[in-house]
């Protein structure tokens, strides 16, 4: 939101000037004040909707870090960009608009920060190609930028035992070969899923916040923290807190993740 100093000369105007008075005029239609200009202007990007369980949390999330923000000199922004959730497809063949959505996604979120200028960015995503989709944003952008990876959804309970939305898929089987009657692949159902978050198992989503973390775009321990653990919000803060001392001390994506480090081979043991 800071007036950027550089000179554009057409004839005897600065475009740059008339741009940053026309950018003023138009935020006080969103209540943005003189003072608000002032400080570091920050995106906060998450993939909030009520159709994906993955995502279904992160408007809280971002409440706190938004607060982090405000409270240590920036000033935040709040943008929406859905994050999916392909199993929400049943497995029908409209599962095949799971893969094109990543390159949508990081096009509209290099779209939103590139065109309004944000000084730096908090990006909130959680499942499968929702991750990779905000990690290409962010080296696409290359200004200042935090992951917060949403956790994942804590295990159900059936007879005992822990269960996920994967036993779903296996109980049903056994209730078409006849193992089970209908009343207990129902309550297997009502307990797969017990909070919001990414598929509790070493899957594609988890395996993306993993290597968010590894390249050291997201905060130190964020993967293993489940999406309904306090410890999220408290994360959550923190990356308000950070991101406006990467933006004081320029440290870009480019910093983080070079391109030399995503060529080397990746050795597992």
């Amino acid at each position: 939101m800071r007036v950027n100093k550089s000179k554009y000369i057409v004839g005897e105007i600065d475009v740059n000037e008339l741009g940053e008075s026309l950018r003023r005029a138009l935020s006080r239609a969103m209540g943005y004040r003189d003072k608000d200009f002032e400080k570091p202007f920050v995106a906060v990007v998450h993939g909030w909707s009520e159709i994906s369980p993955g995502h279904f949390h992160l408007r809280i999330v971002a409440r706190y870090v938004k607060e982090a923000i405000s409270a240590s000199g920036g000033t935040p922004a709040e943008i929406i960009v859905p994050g999916i959730c392909g199993s929400m497809s049943g497995g029908l063949p409209v599962f095949r608009y799971n893969v094109p959505y990543r390159d949508f996604a990081a096009s509209l979120i290099e779209i939103m920060i590139s065109l309004n200028r944000f000084d730096g960015a908090v990006l909130i995503p959680t499942c499968d190609n929702v991750v990779p989709a905000y990690l290409m944003a962010a080296a696409r952008t290359n200004i200042p930028t935090i992951l917060l990876t949403g956790g994942y959804m804590q295990p159900g309970e059936y007879k005992g035992k822990s269960i996920t939305a994967f036993n779903v898929s296996k109980e049903y089987g056994r209730f078409v070969a006849g193992g089970i009657e209908k009343e207990e692949l129902d309550e297997i159902i009502n307990c797969a899923c017990p909070t919001p978050g990414a598929c509790p198992e070493m899957g594609t989503a988890n395996t993306m916040c993993t290597a968010s973390e590894v390249l050291g775009m997201s905060l130190p321990g964020n993967t293993c923290i489940p999406a309904s653990d306090a410890r999220l919000l408290r994360l959550a803060r923190q990356a308000g807190e950070q991101i406006l001392y990467l933006i004081k001390e320029k440290i870009r994506p480019s910093d983080i993740m070079p391109e030399k480090l995503l060529k080397m081979p990746l050795r597992l043991f």
